[in-house]
């Protein structure tokens, strides 16, 4: 009895794990984390088709679909701000890891991902 009550914390624990790093890229930790670990597979199966939030590219705040302003930080979040703050995140990123590079004895890889 004692056995399977471990098993099943254990199952839960790691269960809950994985759903909170597939809710993670979505913005829903805790929810995969709760799903996870009470339905195992078939709760990351659930997390997987559901859909994220949206996320401020300013301060990293949820904002429903449509806001035209985040409610957190209020930045604009029309579609053509959102895209060009990406933008210019990236540049900024590749004009500081090229100024390190510039100044270091080895060289940091430029990534265009962040």
């Amino acid at each position: 009895m004692i056995g399977f009550l471990v098993l099943l914390v254990i199952g839960g624990i790691i269960g809950g794990i994985i759903g909170g790093m597939i809710g993670s890229g979505k913005g829903k930790v805790g929810f995969g984390v709760f799903i996870g670990a009470f339905f195992g597979p078939i709760g990351w199966i659930i997390m997987l088709f559901i859909k994220g939030d949206y996320i401020c590219p300013a301060c990293k705040g949820n904002y429903k679909p449509g806001a035209s302003k985040c409610i957190h930080c209020g930045h604009d979040l029309t579609e053509q701000n959102v895209a060009k703050s990406d933008e210019t995140k990236s540049d900024e990123t590749i004009k500081k890891v090229a100024e390190i590079n510039k100044n270091c004895n080895y060289k940091l890889p430029i990534r265009l991902d962040q």
